[in-house]
Formats: C-alpha cells, sequence, structure tokens
C-alpha cells in the first residue's frame, strides 16, 4: 500500500490498476481495495472488465454478496461487458443469498453470449442453481457442460449431498 500512496495516480496504467486492486482483495484488505476502485472510479480512471471481476471475485469471495451484485450492476451501467471469467465470480454471491432471479439473469447472459460452454461458466451454474433449491435446473445444466472436469462433477456431487441431506432431514421432522 505504500507504495501505491507513494506512486502518482495519474502514471498508473489500467495494468497496474488491476494489479493493486487484485493485490489488495486477495491479501484481506478487501475494504482498501474498494475505497481505491472507489477512487479511480471517482477521478475518471481507466476501468476495465478485469478491474471490475477482480472486484466483484473480491465481494463474492469474502461474504460480501449484495456488495458483488451490486458492482455487477454497475458495471453493466458503466458500459463494460462482462465475460467468461466474470459471470463464475458472480453466481457464487447469488447461490450464497439464493438470489435465483440474479443467477437466471447472469445465466441468460451467458447464453446470449455463447459464453456457456465455458466449463467453469456452467460449473458456477450447477453450483448456484443447487444453492437456490433448483437442484434440476442445476442438472440441466451438468448434462449440457460439454467438456466436464473434475469442478463440474464437485459442483454436482456437492449439489446432490446439500439435497439429500435436506430430504433426509425434512423427513425426520415430518
Amino acid at each position: 500500500m505504500k507504495a501505491f500512496e507513494e506512486t502518482n495516480e495519474e502514471l498508473m496504467d489500467v495494468g497496474a490498476r488491476n494489479a493493486l486492486l487484485t493485490a489488495l482483495s486477495r491479501n484481506g484488505l478487501l475494504d482498501v481495495a474498494m475505497e481505491v476502485f472507489e477512487r479511480f472510479r471517482v477521478r475518471g480512471r481507466e476501468l476495465n472488465v478485469v478491474s471490475w471481476t477482480s472486484m466483484i471475485a473480491g465481494c463474492s469471495q469474502n461474504g460480501k454478496d449484495i456488495e458483488a451484485l451490486e458492482l455487477f450492476r454497475e458495471m453493466q451501467s458503466a458500459g463494460v461487458k462482462p465475460n467468461s471469467v466474470t459471470i463464475p465470480c458472480l453466481l457464487p454471491a447469488c447461490g450464497n443469498i439464493a438470489a435465483l432471479v440474479h443467477g437466471k439473469a447472469a445465466h441468460g447472459f451467458a447464453l446470449r453470449t455463447g459464453i456457456i460452454a465455458d466449463v467453469h461458466v456452467g460449473s458456477a451454474l450447477v453450483d448456484m442453481y443447487a444453492k437456490c433449491g433448483r437442484i434440476h435446473l442445476s442438472r440441466l445444466c451438468f448434462d449440457r457442460i460439454p467438456n466436464k472436469n473434475s469442478v463440474c462433477w464437485n459442483a454436482i456431487m456437492g449439489g446432490y449431498a446439500m439435497h439429500v441431506v435436506y430430504y433426509l432431514l425434512a423427513v425426520r421432522v415430518a
């Protein structure tokens, strides 16, 4: 952080800004990263899809799910197009707070832009639908992943495990 404070912000290119934001976020300084990100925005510094995705990922990974969704909306309002990295960073936030409407919107975006075939996008959709209680949609997404890897297999198995436990607890209570 000291190096950043001693650097002339105007001389930083977008790559340096992205590196700073990612470093802060990954090292447990998400609040500082958010402040720096907002400072860049207010001062009109160039930010790109990597900048926005880094912040969305940081929020999603640190329990700031509402903030991740808000950043995603602001990103689109700013005219920055999400990509095949942005969507898997956003979807855990949707699953964590059962924001099915937002998750379905991200799913629609993935379909419209053709990034749905990406195994990471598909795996994130599998996980999100399972966490939102829609295991049948989770399975449909899983079945449509063209090149399955251990990530998507773990996502569907975790989804089924979650629903079996829920079902067993519901039967026991009844």
